[in-house]
């Protein structure tokens, strides 16, 4: 069984897979949080050189700035999702697409920078098994935060959902749903598709874990307006 270790990077999460023959790193978080990294990895006495897999669940630069120094000193591969492997190689970030007042203007005064551009060693399409890493579990595809956002299942019970899951102060307001997002839409069926998988615990990279059962919920509510508003056609 895997242990799981969440590495506070700043507001953003990253985690720890640990295994019985190697590690996994879900994101490196905000650029100049490596120092920040090494020294949760050394508190939980991890060498880096134990990392073999970095998964990029998007390319937003809070979930990779770090990665190209974390890839030179772990010397670990790099997965990541077809769509969004242009934006590791340019360092720049996936389109980031704000739905609410604050965000936008938030958002209008932050300039975007460039991190290092990293080159991914595996690129996915719908599903990666972590078996060949000493992990019970996979990659999933889940859009809707970004094209290629992607969702890491482990042993049927715990899901780490990057950002298609998110709860933010001030801004979210109760909602499980991203308050960025390219497919609003696209981002219900994501849900399901990680419920579906039957786990128990959602791990998010802004927020705390949470059960799986109060995503259900918000998502049921969601279908029961659909179906409302459809005259029962949904």
């Amino acid at each position: 069984m895997a242990a799981i270790h969440t590495l506070s990077l700043g507001y953003v999460n990253s985690f720890l897979l640990q295994g019985d023959q190697s590690n996994i790193l879900i994101d490196t978080g905000l650029p100049g949080k490596e120092k920040k990294l090494w020294h949760q990895l050394e508190g939980l006495a991890i060498a880096p050189e134990s990392i073999k897999l970095i998964i990029i669940t998007h390319a937003h630069q809070d979930h990779t700035g770090g990665l190209s120094t974390v890839k030179q000193r772990t010397g670990a591969q790099v997965l990541c999702h077809e769509n969004e492997a242009e934006f590791l190689r340019s360092g720049i970030n996936s389109r980031v697409v704000t739905h609410t007042w604050l965000l936008k203007k938030l958002m209008a005064m932050v300039k975007e920078t460039k991190v290092n551009p990293v080159e991914p060693d595996i690129l996915i399409q719908n599903e990666f098994p972590l078996t060949s890493y000493g992990i019970d579990g996979k990659v999933i595809h889940t859009p809707g935060h970004t094209a290629g956002a992607l969702s890491v299942i482990i042993e049927g019970k715990s899901a780490f959902v990057g950002d298609i899951v998110m709860k933010l102060p001030l801004v979210s307001k109760g909602s499980y749903h991203p308050v960025v997002g390219q497919d609003l839409e696209q981002v219900y069926e994501s849900w399901q598709k990680i419920i579906d998988t039957g786990i128990e615990t959602i791990y998010m990279a802004h927020g705390k874990a949470i059960p799986a059962a109060h995503l259900e919920k918000e998502l049921a509510d969601y279908l029961n307006r659909q179906n409302f508003n459809t005259g029962g056609q949904a």
